[in-house]
């Protein structure tokens, strides 16, 4: 089950743990995901484990329903040559196990990407059951579509992937374009309707939880290396190394030239359907695209999930229609297996960062006592990619930068309601990165210690050498607690 019991809250995630935060409350935005954290809230409180069974959950239904539309496409265009059963093995396994999904499975609010893949699947699968016949099939994934409408915003460019998607069967079905035309319609008056109502009328026109300025902030340079990083993040796993990552885009391109001209003589049909899945991918991540995707880890894997359903048919169709049996089972093996090493090894940072982040939150639950305030230095902001404490909190009424997500975890899972813990620097974990021993010293001794950071005994000020930060330090009623592995130093 993907390591479920070894993982732990990661940054945001702690927002999720309490029913009553203010990410919680805000049903603006991922009402339909919010909706399951507070199933997940009702039944495991603050076991981690319980959150991450329902993310998992959630990809295999995804796995079955994506394998089943997949069947269900080829069924409708019968492509001659292919073997559809072999091409949807292919593709269940390779979904089941590819690395770019390790954000969405580890990551809880990369669950927005599972719960936007359930109802666009579930939706594009009814719109082909309706095969331009049954005007009821096609109202139930026309709701589908509302609901994934209320669950992320990559859901956007839906209607143009049913158009795409109606015009390739028009040409294999021989079906009227009045007929298409009036199938596909309501999809677009359906969203025009929900983002008049929704993001004109109530959210007025915040289009995004990060602000209307990000759509100002990118040239035409940016956007294309944006787009083409989140074309090739389908199918490539992160690396540290770009030169690995650009490599490894190339040479998939070149394969893709390969299987074209390969189907260019005696399989035309698979052109099609290929070029089809293609550009349906492109139109699922096109809302991300203002936002990008890191090529070095897996931060923002949710954008891609929906995305890559249609970029691992593409594989399995590819790899199905190898005629040589025996180098179609090597060629689906060693992507089996990559696939599966990488996910694992991503996995296994997620599960290291939640390791370090429980033993430093049960550290300062133990250090804390009366104090109303904690000083954090070097506190741990991520590891490979799994974001530890990074985010700002979530208190109310707060406008300083310097409380993050720490708070919301003492808070919520130690019961330190009296503290405020403020974060003074951070500082990202490495592999061997390990707390080993506690060290109590007069905070007077600062500097020795962290040479940046100082005290002045005679006003009680405690000074940041690197910011010019002067802060009010009350011995007795505030601590400092500093980061310097292998030791954890706690300053009185």
């Amino acid at each position: 089950m993907y390591s479920c019991t070894r993982l732990f809250f990661y940054d945001e995630d702690i927002f999720v743990v309490n029913p009553h935060s203010n990410f919680m409350q805000d049903l603006s935005r991922a009402a339909i995901v919010k909706l399951t954290f507070f199933a997940d809230n009702f039944f495991y409180k603050t076991n981690a484990t319980g959150y991450h069974i329902t993310s998992v959950l959630l990809h295999f239904l995804n796995t079955f329903l994506a394998t089943y539309t997949l069947r269900t496409l080829l069924k409708l265009i019968q492509p001659e040559q292919l073997n559809i059963s072999n091409a949807c093995y292919i593709f269940f396994f390779l979904f089941l196990i590819t690395p770019i999904h390790s954000e969405p499975l580890c990551y809880l609010l990369g669950r927005a990407g599972l719960i936007v893949t359930l109802f666009c699947t579930l939706s594009l699968l009814f719109f082909l059951k309706a095969n331009f016949k049954r005007w009821v099939l096609l109202a139930f994934s026309l709701l589908l579509f509302l609901l994934a409408l209320f669950s992320y915003e990559i859901s956007w460019t839906f209607p143009l992937i049913i158009l795409a998607v109606a015009y390739y069967l028009k040409a294999n079905l021989k079906v009227r374009t009045k007929t298409v035309i009036s199938y596909v319609l309501p999809y677009f008056i359906l969203f025009i309707l929900w983002f008049f109502i929704k993001t004109i009328s109530i959210d007025k026109l915040n289009i995004t939880p990060y602000g209307n300025n990000v759509f100002l902030s990118l040239d035409f340079l940016g956007l294309m290396k944006n787009f083409i990083v989140l074309l090739f993040r389908n199918i490539i796993p992160p690396f540290e190394n770009t030169s690995v990552f650009v490599s490894l885009s190339v040479i998939a391109a070149l394969l893709f030239v390969y299987f074209f001209f390969s189907w260019k003589v005696k399989r035309k049909p698979l052109i099609f359907f290929s070029l089809l899945m293609i550009f349906a991918c492109m139109l699922a991540f096109l809302p991300a695209v203002v936002f990008g995707i890191n090529s070095h880890n897996s931060e923002s894997e949710r954008y891609i999930y929906f995305s890559s359903v249609f970029a691992i048919m593409f594989l399995a169709v590819a790899f199905s229609s190898i005629n040589n049996q025996k180098i179609k089972l090597v060629a689906v093996a060693v992507l089996f297996s990559t696939y599966a090493f990488f996910l694992f090894e991503t996995i296994n940072y997620y599960i290291i960062g939640g390791r370090f982040s429980k033993s430093y939150i049960n550290l300062l639950a133990k250090q804390y006592s009366t104090n109303k305030k904690v000083f954090l230095i070097n506190q741990p902001s991520q590891y490979k990619g799994a974001l530890l404490f990074r985010a700002y909190s979530d208190e109310k009424n707060s406008s300083l930068n310097n409380l993050y997500t720490i708070n919301d975890y003492m808070h919520n899972l130690n019961n330190t309601n009296n503290a405020t813990y403020i974060t003074l620097s951070k500082k990202e974990i490495s592999e061997n990165d390990v707390i080993k021993q506690v060290v109590v010293i007069p905070v007077g001794r600062i500097q020795s210690v962290f040479a940046e950071f100082s005290f002045n005994v005679s006003n009680k000020f405690l000074i940041n050498s690197l910011t010019g930060d002067t802060i009010s330090f009350e011995k007795g009623n505030n601590i400092i607690i500093g980061l310097k592995l292998p030791n954890v130093y706690v300053f009185k």
